[in-house]
């Protein structure tokens, strides 16, 4: 007599799909036109057998570029593997809040994605104002300066003297500042002596009108600043 034996065998396990975490660090930036910023990507080992992951970029203004210092890598459950994503913003990119998607996508199609928030900022705002010097009656403004003592930047608006007619003792400026930056504000004068016009200045000096923080946030192209010595 022969025993059958009908029962199946115990299935085996199947082994661990690979799967992998996608983490980006940080999760927003603020950034001017025509610049750029970085933001770090960190893909970690979960479980399985390890594979590719390659990164991609999209979203933001168009033109934006995205280059990742490592596009492809694997991590490996003894660690993972990191990529610096410089975001190159063009210079005629609108000024907004981006959603800028990051997504990493293994050989065995396991596919992530995480969101980066990219707020972009007009590089340079229109400053414009008056200019009333009224502590005397005869001196009239001639310059007013814009310094930036940490990148030695410096822009100037000239008054025209040549039109004065006796002693006008205000003028009015307009002048485009790169966004983001605090100036010293300095306005030179020159005195005069007499009346008509194609005075001669007997003298110069200058006010300190101190500090200027030009700070244009989304969609602001233009301040006024008025300044009176």
């Amino acid at each position: 007599m022969y025993l059958i034996n009908n029962s199946s065998p115990p299935n085996s396990p199947l082994p661990r799909q690979f799967d992998y975490n996608l983490g980006v660090y940080p999760t927003n930036g603020t950034v001017q036109q025509g610049s750029n910023l970085l933001t770090n990507i960190n893909v970690t080992y979960i479980q399985g057998s390890p594979q590719n992951v390659t990164l991609t970029a999209s979203g933001g203004p168009d033109g934006t570029v995205y280059d990742f210092s490592n596009q492809t890598g694997t991590p490996f459950n003894s660690g993972g593997f990191t990529s610096n994503l410089t975001i190159n913003v063009p210079a005629m990119a609108p000024t907004d809040i981006y959603t800028v998607n990051v997504t990493s996508t293994a050989v065995n199609g396991k596919t992530y994605s995480n969101a980066y928030t990219l707020t972009v900022l007009n590089a340079e705002i229109q400053v414009s104002g008056t200019v009333v010097l009224n502590s005397r009656n005869d001196i009239v403004p001639s310059q007013i300066e814009f310094v930036n003592g940490n990148s030695t930047y410096t822009a100037a608006v000239q008054f025209d003297l040549s039109h004065y007619s006796g002693l006008i003792q205000h003028g009015t400026y307009s002048i485009s500042l790169p966004n983001q930056q605090n100036y010293s504000v300095i306005c030179v004068w020159d005195g005069f002596s007499g009346t008509g016009p194609g005075l001669l200045p007997t003298e110069m000096g200058t006010f300190d009108w101190r500090t200027l923080v030009v700070d244009g946030g989304v969609g602001e192209t233009s301040m006024t600043r008025d300044y009176s010595g």
